[in-house]
């Protein structure tokens, strides 16, 4: 099993719900989708699962699936009107994620994009 799927198994449903791509979504909500009362339940969770915190791990999956979503035949832009979400907050969040424009990690692929992910999250998920 890669190192990604692993993660994802650990994630369970928390995977479907970034997924979904919605940048707007609040920690208490998400929370909420995957069974847990509180943000600060998520949180220990996500600790006892050995994933990294609730951020990283959300910004990341995102820009993976962003990649993954829109391969070479869909643009970002396309992709965040579609869901009603400003185009320039999810060009913000892939920089600011990655430190790589969008051209850049679209044109490599989400396999490529998913190294860096796993780099950040390294100490997070090292089995212990």
């Amino acid at each position: 099993m890669s190192e990604w799927a692993a993660v994802e198994m650990r994630m369970g449903e928390l995977a479907q719900v970034f997924g979904a791509i919605e940048l707007g979504r609040s920690k208490a909500s998400v929370a909420r989708a995957v069974g847990l009362s509180t943000a600060s339940d998520l949180t220990r969770w996500l600790r006892v699962q050995r994933l990294p915190p609730y951020r990283l791990l959300r910004n990341w999956y995102i820009v993976v699936s962003l990649v993954d979503c829109c391969g070479a035949s869909r643009s970002l832009a396309r992709l965040a009107l579609d869901r009603s979400v400003d185009p320039s907050s999810m060009y913000r969040m892939v920089r600011a994620t990655s430190g790589r424009a969008w051209g850049e990690l679209r044109e490599h692929g989400a396999v490529s994009c998913r190294r860096p992910a796993l780099l950040a999250w390294r100490s997070f998920i090292l089995d212990r």
